[in-house]
Order: C-alpha cells, then structure tokens, then sequence
C-alpha cells in the first residue's frame, strides 16, 4: 500500500487520488448523503484532510467533477446499445437503468448547481452527442433529438418520483401480478415502448 506521504507526489499518483475521491463521493450521494464532506472523503480515501484541496476547490467543486462523470457514465452506457443505429426503446431502457442504479448522481446530474459549469456542460453536451449518433439521428434538426431526449429524461423522472404507477390506466396495471405486486421492470418496459411510439409518430 502506497504510505499517505506518497500521495499526490507523482502525476500518476494525483490522478488516481483524484479519481478515488470523485468515485467515493459519488458512492456517497447514491446513498442519498446531501452534505458530502470533504473531511469525510479524505477520512475514507486514506489520505490527509488537506489533500482533497490539492484537486478540488471545495465541496461544490468535487460534487461538479461527480456530475461530470455521471455524464461520462451515462453516454458510456447508451455507446453501448447494440445495433446500427440502435433501437429507441434499448436506448431508452439503458437512460433509465442508469437513473435507477445510480439515483443521486443521476439528480445531482441535472441539478441547478449543475446548470452553470462548463466542465458539467462539456460532459453532458458528450451525452447528448451519443444518444444521437446511436438514434441515427444525424443530420436532422436538432429539435428532434432534443424532444426524444425530452421524453425519456421525463419518463426517468416520473419513474423515479413513483408517478408512473399512480397514472389512470397505466401500463403497470397490465403486468400487476396476482399477489398484486407490480411488476416493475416489465411496467417500465411497457411505458418505454409507449414513449418510443409518440417517438416514432
């Protein structure tokens, strides 16, 4: 193991330091901490509580860079999506399994603190770019990928807030099961497949 003195001293170093500090902050806000701490992300990583400040700020700074590698994140996933272009509804289903798997980042992501740095903005103008390319939806006007965008990003959003399974005649009614638990996954699958239809006109 690396003596804390080490830390920080070699490019190497510093760029790993800094990676582990993003990576446990976000390990922190997908456990729903509101008040990361840099004390505490030092404390966890090994290191000394000055150390944070040789790559970040401050507190505001590091949840940026855990944003900017949630967008990171995300447009890896929807690279990811077979086919050529890929399917709307896989490509859907990828935006919002990742909102599902990582809920805090995925909200710090589009939060308003978030609205006004260029590092996040860079990050998720990347995002955009892929879910484009996959779509195949170059070259046609960019208000088309921005109202595709639009409804999966509003799907996520009512899934997450639990809105899906309050609507009047709502796919998930379909796939209750006989106990009466939903069947959540095949709910979202239905309600993904009607967002691609509206999609698709």
């Amino acid at each position: 193991m690396l003596a804390m003195s080490t830390l920080g001293t070699t490019p190497y170093h510093r760029d790993a330091l800094k990676e582990q500090l993003i990576a446990i902050a976000a390990d922190r806000v997908d456990a729903g901490e509101r008040d990361v701490s840099l004390r505490e992300i030092a404390r966890t990583a090994g290191v000394s509580t000055a150390a944070p400040y040789r790559h970040f700020s401050d507190r505001g700074d590091l949840l940026l860079h855990v944003a900017a590698r949630g967008f990171d994140a995300l447009t890896a996933a929807l690279t990811a999506v077979p086919g050529e272009p890929a399917d709307l509804a896989a490509l859907a289903t990828a935006y919002v399994e990742f909102a599902r798997a990582f809920p805090g980042r995925y909200e710090l992501m589009f939060s308003r603190p978030c609205a006004g740095s260029e590092l996040v903005h860079e990050s998720s103008a990347r995002t955009m770019a892929a879910f484009v390319e996959r779509a195949g939806l170059d070259g046609q006007d960019p208000s088309v990928a921005l109202a595709y965008w639009s409804l999966v990003h509003g799907l996520t959003g009512l899934l997450a807030a639990g809105k899906v399974r309050a609507l009047p005649g709502a796919p998930v009614a379909a796939v209750a099961g006989k106990d009466g638990d939903v069947r959540e996954d095949a709910a979202v699958r239905a309600v993904i497949a009607a967002v691609v239809s509206v999609m698709r006109g």
